[in-house]
């Protein structure tokens, strides 16, 4: 009996933290800082990154809650999210681009700039929580917010744990754990110079002075990415290994329209479209459409046939890449996608995954 009343104490003595954080976040109009953010990702690496953020709140707002402008410290761009569009800057072209597909908007957390925010700082989430514990010191909260494991994708040892200054009641550091196939994924953004609600900081997302000096890149041309060039012009040819150790090759594909998905293990964003691809494929695999999934970083290559083995739900075939197929995609990032018509011409390409790709899928499959 004692051992309940403890626990529902500590339950309660949570709930009351989170409830107080939300008031003190329900102050915020403006909020800047700095972020020191150091990461242990599931290939082993580490890596330190650093840099500064601006937000300004706005409850209409329906993807983040609010408007930012960050940047990181290493790398020469900027990123603007105003609630209708992202701009990303590359600030040694003086060159800007803009996006205003919301079905991916997301996404820009995971880019450079978009990993120096931090969602919790202006609006804590406890979502999907299989408990929440509470500890403390004289200066800080420690509330970890502890997830289901995700056993179909082996992921296990999910929790969040948020540090709070007892003094204002905001997060000053948020620690993201997860266990992926046997490897850790760590991150953790510690937040510095805080200043909150200072006029003098302001900044308009919705004129950012670098638009005024700045050329615009519409994103499908290829000065925007090396890999739109490829976009209206014959598929490179390949010859790969599947996972089970069969021969493919493009030209064996030709008559067909064949969908390529360059995926890796540790990103996120790919784990989580490809239900989105698989549906893609079982609609429109009658119809002639096929689809590949492409791994190229070969060191994760046995964590990946481990993923796809425990999400048979999966089926669509997977393929070992290499250098000469990176190079030819010209694949910097993922996910990204690539749709190949008939003929072998590359006729849409996708960063990060969007609803447009079905309808691309439809205007290829009418075609003939």
């Amino acid at each position: 009996m004692s051992l309940f009343l403890s626990s529902y104490a500590l339950a309660q003595s949570a709930e009351q933290i989170i409830s107080a954080v939300r008031k003190s976040q329900e102050s915020i109009k403006t909020i800047s800082y700095k972020i020191v953010r150091h990461d242990t990702l599931v290939t082993g690496n580490q890596r330190t990154l650093t840099g500064h953020v601006k937000v300004r709140v706005d409850t209409s707002d329906h993807t983040f809650g609010f408007l930012f402008w960050a940047k990181e410290d290493s790398v020469k761009s900027q990123l603007v999210y105003n609630g209708n569009m992202s701009y990303a800057t590359n600030d040694d072209q003086k060159a800007y681009s803009i996006s205003t597909d919301r079905s991916s908007m997301k996404d820009i957390l995971y880019s450079a700039g978009g990993r120096m925010v931090v969602t919790d700082m202006v609006k804590l989430d406890t979502s999907g929580t299989s408990g929440v514990s509470i500890s403390q010191n004289k200066r800080f909260y420690y509330l970890t917010i502890n997830y289901p494991d995700l056993t179909k994708y082996d992921v296990s040892k999910r929790h969040k744990t948020v540090t709070i200054d007892k003094t204002t009641m905001l997060p000053v550091a948020v620690r993201q754990h997860q266990e992926t196939l046997d490897k850790v994924q760590d991150l953790t953004w510690n937040i510095q110079q805080i200043h909150l609600n200072d006029q003098e900081l302001f900044y308009d997302f919705f004129n950012p002075d670098f638009v005024k000096t700045f050329t615009l890149k519409i994103p499908v041309v290829s000065q925007a990415h090396p890999l739109m060039a490829l976009k209206g012009m014959q598929a490179p040819v390949f010859e790969l290994r599947s996972f089970d150790n069969k021969p493919i090759t493009l030209p064996e594909t030709l008559g067909k329209i064949l969908l390529l998905d360059f995926w890796e293990v540790w990103c996120g964003p790919c784990i989580e479209s490809m239900p989105k691809v698989q549906h893609l494929y079982e609609k429109y695999k009658d119809k002639g459409l096929l689809v590949y999934g492409i791994i190229n970083d070969i060191s994760q290559l046995e964590s990946s046939k481990k993923l796809i083995r425990k999400n048979p739900e999966i089926h669509f075939p997977m393929l070992v890449g290499n250098d000469t197929l990176k190079k030819d995609y010209q694949v910097n990032a993922v996910p990204e996608y690539v749709l190949i018509d008939r003929k072998g011409k590359i006729t849409f390409i996708g960063l990060g995954y969007s609803e447009n790709i079905e309808s691309e899928i439809e205007n290829v499959l009418n075609e003939n």
